[in-house]
């Protein structure tokens, strides 16, 4: 079998529709005093950043518009990389973290030791609403203050994995 090559070029709709969400998505980070930057990928994705104090850390927060997925993704690292004698324990704590998690989840690369934040949200066939962006940051705010802090506290060996999981958030 020969693959087939897929065309993941941004059809005008999807390009129309991506700029009027990254416009509302913008338009959450201002309502927030957020200060960012942006930038587009050369799949034609739109790119704001910034970044973002938490009591346990700073990091950078990422939002990507996806127009050929109608997607936006808030993505932020956890800045901390889990040194190899701690990395199973601490993807004990990743998985314990994302049970029952319905919106937006860790990823936990076993073999580097990084944690990372994501939550995405498909626009497909919706209005751009900033009130739903907003909710969007916020969350992904609380959710680095009250868990990112503690993952990274396991995989640093400051808590254990039973303090982490006597404490659910």
């Amino acid at each position: 079998m020969t693959p087939q090559h897929v065309d993941i070029t941004p059809t005008p709709e999807q390009r129309e529709q991506a700029e009027k969400v990254f416009r509302m998505l913008c338009a959450a980070f201002d309502s927030y005093e957020f200060r960012y930057q942006t930038d587009r990928g050369s799949d034609g994705s739109l790119v704001a950043f910034g970044g973002c104090r938490c009591k346990a850390f700073a990091t950078t927060v990422i939002a990507v518009v996806r127009p050929q997925l109608w997607l936006v993704s808030f993505l932020a690292k956890v800045p901390c990389t889990v040194p190899e004698n701690r990395r199973f324990e601490t993807a004990a704590a990743v998985a314990q973290a994302n049970y029952n998690r319905y919106e937006g989840n860790f990823d936990y690369n076993l073999r580097t030791g990084d944690i990372s934040w994501r939550l995405s949200s498909n626009y497909y066939g919706c209005e751009p609403d900033v009130e739903h962006y907003r909710m969007l940051l916020a969350k992904t705010a609380t959710v680095l203050e009250d868990i990112g802090g503690p993952l990274a506290a396991v995989g640093e060996g400051r808590i254990t994995l039973a303090e982490f999981c006597a404490n659910p958030t």
